[in-house]
């Protein structure tokens, strides 16, 4: 065959295969998923293009154009019930399991992942939202230390850079930067002052990191308060003519409570732990008395003890609705589990859907499926059929959700039958 020839034929054979692998790509693809079956096809094609057009250039031009209507057309749409994501999210967020200290691949295994999703990203159009989702995904792993290592960090970075210029992860760098800084300036901080209690700072430049940074209104604990005149005084004397303004919301404590002979440690947000260090000295206080002494509003406090509540840190008569004159207790006799984080209640629409949920009460919700059932428990299939007729099933996506729901203390386990599920009243 003609060049020409070959070229009419390489341009029918990809588009036939596009049409036939955005098959391959149901609603609820997971972003692991979505990277693998890309790569795949890419291999796939690749070793095609070696041994029927001896990789020549206008051939590889064509499937590229190919490839990346592909890649930019299978990724509109994906998700799970009515939330869907574009190819650059997908791969923020399978960049941002592979970078995580959870995740179990060896370093080797860790790195080629992270290749295949460089050379996917060269084939999005919309990198700027891949960069959008790849630095909030990197803000919490470098605020919450949660990054595997320090050296992946670096060379996903470089890569980047490579890839789409050093304007494009400038602000990373920054962001990757003002962490070591603020390493040494914390070791230098508790050298000098010997505070009564260890803390990380994390010192960032307005600028580079991605949010807000409109200070948080809390009333906090005294010996906080003096711990923070300290730091501000010592950084005016390295730093001057520099504001630091405080972000309460995005910190976390590590709080140690003693209840009934037993020591239990708390990861809480700010919110939640002035709350809890208010039930120092009284065991039973109101909804008011919790938002005066905090310096919230009614709705944010009333948030904050429900996220307590979940883990039956604090406990409320059956039947209140949390009003300002309902009292809220401390429980003393608490069995959360020890080192157990105790998280703010989910609102995001889009998360709250990502977990097969509705952003409607839970209780309701399940209150009504029993109704309709007439049973006191679910199996896993009644379980998947249900959730069947609400959104394209993946069985592994349904258990990840119940084992969520589990551990939040919605559902249960039959001590019994370990396929039966029952709802936690």
């Amino acid at each position: 065959l003609s060049l020409s020839q070959n070229l009419n034929s390489a341009s029918l054979f990809f588009r036939l295969c596009r049409y036939e692998n955005a098959k391959s790509f149901p609603s609820g693809q997971t972003p692991h998923g979505y990277v693998d079956t890309l790569c795949d096809l890419h291999r796939t094609y690749a070793e095609f293009l070696t041994r029927a057009f001896a990789d020549d250039a206008r051939v590889l031009a064509c499937v590229d154009r190919a490839f990346k209507a592909l890649v930019n057309a299978t990724g509109r749409g994906l998700g799970s019930g009515n939330v869907s994501f574009s190819s650059a999210e997908l791969l923020a967020q399978f960049a941002d399991s592979l970078l995580r200290k959870t995740q179990k691949l060896s370093e080797q295994d860790c790195d080629a992942k992270l290749n295949d999703v460089i050379l996917l990203l060269r084939y999005v159009e919309d990198k700027d939202i891949f960069q959008k989702f790849y630095s909030r995904f990197l803000a919490k792993r470098l605020i919450n230390d949660t990054s595997g290592s320090n050296e992946s960090e670096e060379n996903m970075i470089s890569s980047l850079t490579k890839l789409c210029g050093f304007e494009y992860t400038s602000k990373l760098q920054r962001m990757f930067k003002d962490i070591i800084l603020s390493t040494a300036l914390t070791q230098d901080f508790e050298r000098d002052h010997k505070p009564k209690f260890s803390a990380r700072i994390c010192v960032l430049q307005a600028g580079a990191w991605p949010m807000r940074t409109q200070a948080s209104q809390v009333t906090l604990p005294p010996a906080l308060l003096t711990w923070i005149n300290q730091f501000e005084n010592f950084y005016s004397t390295q730093h001057l003519g520099r504001k630091l303004t405080w972000l309460h919301n995005v910190a976390t404590s590590t709080l140690r409570a003693h209840l009934t002979g037993h020591v239990y440690e708390f990861t809480v947000t700010t919110f939640q732990m002035v709350m809890l260090l208010l039930y120092n000295d009284k065991d039973v206080r109101t909804v008011g008395e919790l938002a005066a002494n905090m310096g919230l509003q009614i709705g944010e406090v009333v948030s904050t003890v429900q996220s307590l509540l979940r883990c039956k840190v604090l406990l409320v008569e059956e039947g209140r609705s949390l009003e300002e004159h309902d009292p809220v207790r401390v429980n003393l006799a608490s069995k959360t589990a020890r080192g157990r984080k105790i998280g703010f209640p989910q609102n995001d629409e889009r998360k709250s859907k990502q977990c097969g949920c509705s952003s409607r009460s839970p209780q309701r919700e399940i209150e009504k499926e029993k109704t309709e059932t007439d049973e006191s428990f679910l199996s896993f299939q009644d379980i998947l059929k249900q959730c069947s007729e609400r959104f394209a099933v993946s069985v592994p996506f349904v258990k990840k959700g119940i084992e969520e729901l589990i551990e939040k203390e919605y559902l249960m386990r039959s001590e019994e039958n370990r396929n039966e599920i029952h709802y936690v009243a």
